[in-house]
């Protein structure tokens, strides 16, 4: 998903989206990318809190106690560009957010 603006009406049907493509499954991933001269952390918190703040079908709905489990991934050289978590939904549903900077930046 191409992340531009931040729209939360878009995040949340590509979410939607994920549940279709195989209904038998209970973990599924989401790549996020942007391009332009936006800050990585500043559009993940932005994105993070859009997710949170949508509402999802009951079955599907959100586990917001848990929230955004963020994957650490110091380990990776590029981790400035890179960011992980995971959410949970319904009963056993997990989804794995990637989001990845296509922007530019000078060194």
């Amino acid at each position: 998903m191409k992340l531009e603006n931040g729209n939360s009406t878009i995040i949340r049907k590509h979410i939607l989206k994920l549940f279709t493509y195989d209904k038998c499954s209970n973990v599924y991933y989401v790549i996020i990318y942007f391009e332009g001269k936006k800050n990585i952390d500043t559009t993940w918190n932005t994105y993070k809190k859009h997710v949170l703040e949508r509402d999802f079908p009951s079955d599907k709905s959100i586990n917001k106690e848990l929230g955004f489990q963020d994957i650490e991934i110091e380990k990776f050289r590029s981790s400035s560009v890179l960011k992980f978590a995971k959410t949970s939904y319904g009963s056993n549903i997990e989804i794995f957010h990637i989001m990845e900077s296509f922007s530019i930046t000078k060194t």
